[in-house]
């Protein structure tokens, strides 16, 4: 079976492009529809790559030509108004080293933007207001003859997130940005409606501090699922995709359906947890080329976001040995971050998509990561950060990838000890338990792109860590011999055969016997930072 692969709605395209060539489009037109009756600004905050642009598209389109774009979608037989002009504003890319750099770029799409909408700015020689002073002048001058307009501002955030680890220009840009939103906000008549999208929400920043009316529907069930898909929406579009993927790569199609959601499904970001969303870029680029197998297509389209990568220039991370663990957000961190300084980390990578709310209870969220690829792009960053970006340990981890594939036990064992004793001296302090050396192992093997599942179950209970790469698997039970132990050497040899024991016992690896296996006990030292023993099981 063959399928166009340019039905399929990849690349920067835009709404009206996207309907007039006849590629798919996932109808969300009904919560279109709804938002556009809003009278309030909208403000939507969603992680790169969910088709945030798309949307804004989608609303240019609707306010500018009506219905000439939609037919066959619901909202066809909803929508009655007339047009307006329309100010679309894209802040991608507004960056700069001083507040006039920043400015500059900030105005030049600005006003191009508003000529668009049919502002008929000065000319550079008869200026005598500022580019926001002439904005002011016409926007009243709509007012005055009952015109009005439509407002949409694409990743708002972005000249704030180029200046994350920079305070005092973060704070200029604030300032600079808030006399932009205060003029819209003071001249509401105008506007007919207003759209706001980011993917930081920085509640005293900008248009937050500014725009006092504005409705944040972020964390609304009602509009949980309109970016993303659904996994009715995904079987329901895609399905000739779906059969020509589960064709291309020998599998059925539940199986491909349980891979697909594994590696990118899980996305959720409506506060009652209702909706789990796939993302598209992952979902498009996949079924684009099935015979690629599942890559990590969210996470390595651009590497990770400038909301992360500036925070964290100046910001620690979390400690790695809680790569794996579940984590919690009080509610308001995730809608009323202050400063610059009071921003949690954690609230960052949600808005990012890094994390994602696996369920609320009480006044908190509890996190996970939403999926394989996420995953394993924690792993890689957690990583990073662990080692201080040095290049030179991270390559160690090379050594512990082929022993694997080998699989040869001995190599695997120094290999891990090479890294282990490469973690920089400040960080080895966060092993202290057996859940600790967990957590690296992992991280260690999902940052070089190996298949791990933590407390893998079986019928006789639960394997530390199985670790795959395509035919190859290895086991690992794991012991921690703490320092406070009197006898350390004859506590470690316990350890060893209580964990030699597990593995013959539980029987642990049985399910993997088509493969290449090893099964190994292993013994952690606290006092030692490394593995003391170790014993193939065969």
């Amino acid at each position: 079976m063959s399928v166009d692969i340019t039905l399929l709605p990849t690349g920067q395209t835009g709404f009206h492009r996207l309907r007039s060539q006849g590629r798919i489009y996932v109808d969300k037109t009904r919560m279109i529809y709804e938002l556009a009756q809003s009278e309030d600004p909208v403000f939507l905050s969603r992680p790169r790559r969910f088709g945030k642009s798309l949307l804004v598209s989608t609303f240019e389109s609707l306010f500018s030509t009506g219905l000439k774009d939609f037919k066959g979608l619901e909202i066809e037989l909803l929508w009655k108004e007339k047009t307006y002009q329309v100010v679309r504003l894209d802040c991608s890319g507004i960056s700069g080293k001083t507040l006039e750099e920043v400015a500059f770029v900030f105005e030049e799409k600005l006003y191009t933007a508003l000529c668009r909408a049919g502002f008929n700015g000065k000319n550079e020689s008869e200026k005598k207001l500022s580019l926001i002073g002439q904005m002011d002048e016409w926007l009243k001058s709509l007012i005055d003859q009952g015109k009005q307009v439509v407002l949409l501002v694409d990743e708002y955030d972005a000249p704030l997130t180029a200046q994350l680890n920079n305070p005092d220009m973060f704070e200029k840009v604030r300032n600079y940005l808030s006399r932009f939103y205060s003029n819209i906000k003071e001249n509401a008549p105008a506007f007919r409606f207003i759209f706001i999208t980011g993917i930081a929400r920085f509640q005293k920043a900008s248009i937050f501090s500014a725009m006092n009316t504005l409705d944040d529907i972020t964390l609304e069930t009602n509009y949980g699922s309109l970016l993303g898909y659904t996994q009715e929406e995904l079987e329901k579009y895609f399905e000739p995709f779906l059969v020509h993927a589960a064709k291309t790569l020998k599998m059925s199609r539940r199986s491909l359906l349980d891979r697909m959601q594994e590696q990118y499904d899980g996305f959720c970001f409506d506060e009652n947890a209702k909706y789990r969303l796939y993302a598209p870029w992952s979902v498009l680029k996949f079924l684009k080329r099935p015979a690629s197998g599942f890559k990590n297509y969210w996470v390595d389209s651009g590497g990770a976001p400038s909301v992360l990568t500036e925070y964290f220039t100046s910001h620690a991370l979390k400690n790695p040995e809680e790569f794996d663990k579940e984590q919690s957000l009080a509610k308001v961190e995730l809608t009323d971050s202050s400063t610059i300084d009071a921003i949690n980390p954690l609230a960052l990578l949600t808005q990012a998509g890094y994390f994602t709310i696996d369920y609320p209870l009480g006044n908190k969220f509890f996190l996970r990561y939403p999926n394989g690829e996420v995953r394993d792009a924690m792993a890689k960053l957690y990583t990073d950060v662990l080692f201080r970006h040095k290049k030179v340990d991270l390559d160690k981890l090379d050594d512990v990838v082929r022993a694997i594939v080998e699989p040869n036990a001995q190599k695997l064992y120094d290999a891990l000890n090479v890294v282990f004793l490469n973690i920089p001296h400040g960080n080895r302090n966060v092993i202290t338990n057996e859940d600790s050396v967990r957590s690296h192992l992992i991280m260690f093997l999902l940052g070089k792109d190996i298949d791990v599942v933590a407390e893998k179950t079986n019928a006789e209970g639960r394997s530390d860590i199985v670790a795959t790469y395509e035919d190859s698997a290895v086991v690992m039970e794991l012991k921690f011999c703490k320092d406070k132990d009197q006898s350390p050497k004859e506590n470690c040899e316990k350890l060893l055969k209580k964990a030699v024991d597990q593995i013959k016992k539980n029987q642990y690896g049985r399910e993997l016997r088509g493969k290449r296996l090893l099964r190994l006990a292993l013994v952690f030292s606290e006092k030692k930072r490394q593995f003391v023993a170790c014993q193939l099981v065969d």
